[in-house]
């Protein structure tokens, strides 16, 4: 009962966020690390690593005691750079903090001018270039409150520099989440992100970033006599910002968008994922090894796109 209350409260907060402008930040969007990437992004019912922060912060305290994860992403044949870097630190009964950064860059933009901008045959002219850069800086914290609920929040600081339009920005955004397990071997998630937000340009411009709700749920299958562990998982984002028929559903200013992956580990060592996103196609390996009481890990995802090259994701982690 308690349980459901609390998780009632979370929900009752998400509904009280107000309109928000369609495309605020899309860029935060893209996720954290190519673990969770090669499951298609369905890891808001996982977030057992050190990308909790971003997918799910009530996950952190189930991170054995510390770990930090970065990511480099080649992304749209080069055309984007897309990097994280995410860390939690479990205290126990105190609970788990952590927290993270996210990078999206474009560099080489071309400036243009018209020649003549008075002329029917005008035609424009190449000023020079020009770069891009967004940054998101997480905070994160999480709690063990019941024995089976955790809950957890981040606040996150935004800032923009963009020098093609002599423009920059800064902003900050709140997120509250919760995960509630295991129940049985199905743990269940929820991550409402960017609850309360603002996006504030130079220019004198204002934003609200949408709200976007990760819903999800993952089942946990280890077989022993395999020496296996296999997680199926499954999800959607559920964005109040009327995306309409860019939308797998729409109803109203609620679209939803759904993903769904598995991970396999053989001896948790070497691992394969395979996942949906966005109906795009994801899939990654990864190897994991230890020594000296130190965990690393080397992770690797894909994910296609149907008008863009696809993206190539790369992670090293270490748990300690």
């Amino acid at each position: 009962m308690k349980t459901l209350f609390i998780t009632a409260v979370l929900l009752a907060i998400v509904a009280t966020s107000g309109a928000a402008d369609k495309y605020a930040a899309d860029w935060m969007t893209y996720g954290a690390g190519a673990r969770a990437l090669g499951m298609g992004g369905a890891f808001v019912a996982v977030a057992d690593d050190a990308t909790s922060p971003y997918w799910n912060p009530a996950g952190m305290p189930g991170v054995e005691r510390a770990g930090v994860s970065a990511m480099h992403s080649y992304t749209f044949g080069g055309l984007a750079a897309y990097d994280s870097v995410f860390g939690a630190y479990n205290f126990g009964d105190f609970g788990a903090v952590g927290g993270g950064v996210l990078m999206c860059a474009v560099d080489d933009i071309p400036i243009t001018e018209w020649d003549d901008p008075l002329s029917p045959n005008r035609r424009p002219v190449l000023k020079g270039y020009g770069n891009s850069a967004d940054y998101a800086i997480y905070g994160s914290y999480g709690r063990k409150v019941l024995p089976q609920l955790n809950v957890g929040a981040n606040a996150i600081f935004l800032y923009g520099d963009h020098d093609f339009e002599n423009a920059g920005s800064s902003g900050f955004a709140f997120d509250v989440a919760a995960l509630a397990g295991p129940f049985g071997p199905v743990t269940v998630g929820l991550n409402a992100q960017n609850v309360f937000s603002k996006l504030s340009w130079d220019t004198g411009t204002e934003e609200t970033i949408p709200l976007n709700v990760k819903l999800g749920a993952a089942y946990a299958l280890p077989v022993a006599d395999w020496d296996s562990e296999f997680t199926f998982a499954a999800g959607t984002d559920v964005k109040f910002a009327g995306y309409d028929e860019a939308a797998h559903v729409a109803a109203g200013e609620a679209s939803f968008e759904f993903n769904g992956g598995a991970e396999w580990w053989y001896r948790r060592t070497v691992a394969v994922r395979l996942g949906t996103e966005r109906s795009a196609f994801a899939g990654g390996v990864g190897l994991a090894t230890k020594a000296l009481g130190v965990g690393f890990g080397v992770d690797y995802a894909y994910l296609s796109h149907a008008g863009l090259e696809g993206s190539h994701r790369a992670s090293v982690s270490f748990a300690f």
